[in-house]
């Protein structure tokens, strides 16, 4: 499974067969980042209005979770993600970068740190589960800050405690 750059298609590829499949058409204008989330759903994060799309390949279903940042500026990434089986974490970026958290259950959506004129946040998977983001913060460059993102929140840790991570 992937997602186009314009016009923002969610397509399958199979081996198999060489066939790909236009699933459906993105919310906003392209992809920007894609991942597999803990429910097994495909998470879509684009450009250039910093939405989400989800695509259940058990279902077929391709939904929108919308802006994550109904405030947002006029041109904004969803620039990395994260899923488990309630939240989607979200990097929302250029300049200034923060973090959007959605509440699939509720349809809430809370935002982290956007005042604080972060120059880079990114939401990373744990080599052995998890979800974590790591910011850094125009006032203090050389310092970057930690944390794990559970049952919703932002738990601050030391850069010790974040454990080895995908790189994507």
């Amino acid at each position: 499974y992937f997602g186009s750059g314009e016009p923002g298609d969610v397509m399958s590829y199979d081996p198999k067969t060489g066939i790909v499949q236009i699933l459906g058409k993105l919310s906003d204008k392209a992809t920007q980042y894609a991942l597999i989330g803990d429910d097994s759903a495909i998470y879509f994060g684009s450009c250039c209005l910093g939405k989400v799309d989800r695509y259940d390949p058990a279902t077929g279903v391709l939904e929108s979770f919308g802006r994550m940042d109904d405030a947002g500026s006029t041109y904004q990434y969803a620039y990395t993600l994260g899923a488990d089986n309630r939240y989607v974490y979200v990097g929302l970026g250029q300049s200034p970068w923060y973090l959007g958290i959605y509440d699939k259950q509720t349809g809430q959506k809370t935002l982290y740190w956007k005042e604080d004129n972060d120059t880079g946040g990114n939401v990373l998977q744990g080599v052995s589960g998890g979800w974590y983001y790591d910011r850094t913060n125009s006032a203090q460059p050389w310092y970057r800050k930690y944390y794990k993102l559970e049952n919703g929140t932002p738990i601050e840790i030391s850069k010790s405690e974040l454990p080895p991570t995908i790189s994507y």
